[in-house]
This record gives C-alpha cells, structure tokens and sequence, in this order.
C-alpha cells in the first residue's frame, strides 16, 4: 500500500490500491514538512501545538478542493478526514485539560 506510514488518518496521499494507481504521484511534501514541524514542536514544548496543527489540518480539509487539484479523490474523503482531525484535536484537548495527557518536556 503506497499511503503506509501516515502521521494520523489523513494524509493527502490516498492509498494507490483507492486510486487504482500503482504509481501515486508524491503530494503535499510542504505539508507533510509542517506536521513533522508542529509534532517535533509540540514534543519539544507544549501538546497543545498538536492539538492546534490537528484542528488546522481539520479546517484546511474543509477547503482543501478548492486549493488543490487531487484527481481521483473521493468524494468523502474530505470530510471524513475533517471530522477524524478536528475528532482528534478535540480529543487531545480534553486530555490535556483534565490531566490525562502530560503537557510537559522531559529534562
């Protein structure tokens, strides 16, 4: 499967058996370098960059059609992955705000 590997559930590479593609063409390598960034960050520093990369995947899924031509997608796929990282965020979120989670950096 071409898509394996995936920071969370919706990475702009579909799985080429989706696509019926045994060759995807490589997409989004900017974006991929901002979410290496925001989980290095929020590992780093504070989770709550995690949670604000996540929600702003989830929006950017919202109008991802409009900005990028991404033939063959389909048509759910947008908002399935809105949902799962916006999910996510909310989440993570709840986690950091009752404890759960540790929001700090190991020496």
């Amino acid at each position: 499967m071409a898509g394996a590997g995936w920071a969370d559930g919706c990475d702009s590479r579909i799985p080429a058996d989706v696509l019926d593609d045994p060759h995807p063409a490589p997409r989004g390598r900017a974006g991929r370098a901002r979410a290496v960034a925001a989980a290095v960050a929020g590992s780093k520093s504070s989770a709550w960059i995690i949670v604000v990369a996540l929600a702003g995947h989830g929006v950017f899924d919202a109008v991802h059609g409009q900005l990028i031509e991404n033939a063959g997608v389909p048509a759910w796929w947008p908002a399935w992955c809105l949902a799962y990282d916006v999910g996510a965020a909310a989440g993570l979120a709840w986690l950091l705000q009752h404890g759960l989670v540790a929001n700090h950096v190991r020496p």
